[in-house]
């Protein structure tokens, strides 16, 4: 048994705990996603959010942070940023010490998300999974206005995990 108030949160809120994230801000623990699955053996996601006193279950106030922001610091090609779908891609692409961000709750909350910490990159590879949402893209209004100055890359990946 876990001292971690929490994974011991997390693990409590559904009884088939996956994985879960924790996103950063200022190294500050802001919002944890936790991914568990149904009786049907289908993907659900619970989020949690440290409000300075504990986690708490829920979210904080919009806008949320991106996931990943502490990988900013590390090297890609062209001085470019990587930015994916969901938590799980972005914390592969850590492991390659790559720079890869994410929205915290997947493609369709793109709007809800604050990308001010991309502002000073030139370069975007968009990673989008090869699924029907698709709304992770250069054609989004939040991201491509912001950066019409920008090279944006798009790139797309069938699902095989």
């Amino acid at each position: 048994m876990t001292t971690d108030p929490l994974f011991k949160l997390i693990s409590e809120a559904h009884p088939n705990y996956v994985a879960h994230w924790v996103c950063t801000e200022h190294g500050r623990e802001i919002i944890a996603i936790a991914r568990y699955h149904n009786y049907k053996n289908e993907k659900t996601y619970r989020q949690f959010f440290n409000d300075g006193h504990g986690w708490k279950s829920g979210l904080p106030s919009l806008p949320y942070p991106l996931y990943g922001l502490n990988s900013l610091h590390n090297k890609f090609p062209h001085d470019a940023v990587l930015i994916c779908e969901g938590e799980k891609c972005a914390k592969i692409l850590h492991q390659l010490n790559w720079p890869a961000v994410s929205t915290i709750l997947g493609a369709g909350n793109v709007g809800k998300s604050d990308f001010t910490p991309l502002r000073y990159f030139k370069r975007f590879v968009i990673l989008r999974d090869n699924d029907p949402t698709r709304r992770l893209s250069s054609r989004n209004k939040d991201t491509s206005e912001a950066h019409s100055h920008s090279l944006i890359l798009l790139v797309f990946f069938e699902k095989y995990w």
